[in-house]
């Protein structure tokens, strides 16, 4: 058998095709094959220019929570992150707006019941700690 093959023998073979050198010695083949192997590799490692564009797009999208870091903080707070675009896009944006949420406003946001128990549980708290009266209602 042969050391090294032609282009003709490799054209078919994915998992050699453009590795050996026709004529190379068996130690140069072993070097190009770990050199190209590492070049491929590298290539596959490099995230595409076009996903990190959009990833930026996003932190910088209103609706994306990534300029309201209240809103964000606030239901990252007690597990509801999931919930930041939904509020900001309904125009709820700061604290301020968040402590002023009853019932009524998170049924609107089409919150389930637990989550929303959750929330006024956590609105309640933050207007006690914040010296500011809680109606009987929550």
């Amino acid at each position: 058998m042969q050391a090294s093959r032609t282009a003709a023998d490799q054209a078919g073979n994915p998992f050699t095709n453009g590795f050996l050198v026709p004529g190379a010695s068996a130690p140069q083949h072993a070097a190009n094959n770990i050199s190209n192997a590492i070049n491929l590799q590298s290539q596959e490692d490099q995230p595409p220019v076009q996903a990190n564009a959009t990833a930026a797009a996003a932190n910088t999208n209103p609706a994306s929570g990534g300029d309201y870091p209240e809103v964000g903080s606030f239901l990252d707070s007690i597990a509801l992150g999931k919930y930041t675009d939904r509020f900001v896009e309904n125009g709820i944006e700061d604290e301020e707006t968040i402590l002023e949420l009853n019932d009524e406003h998170l049924d609107a946001l089409t919150v389930p019941l637990g989550h929303k128990l959750k929330i006024l549980k956590r609105i309640k708290m933050l207007r006690q700690e914040k010296g500011m009266s809680v109606p009987e209602s929550r």
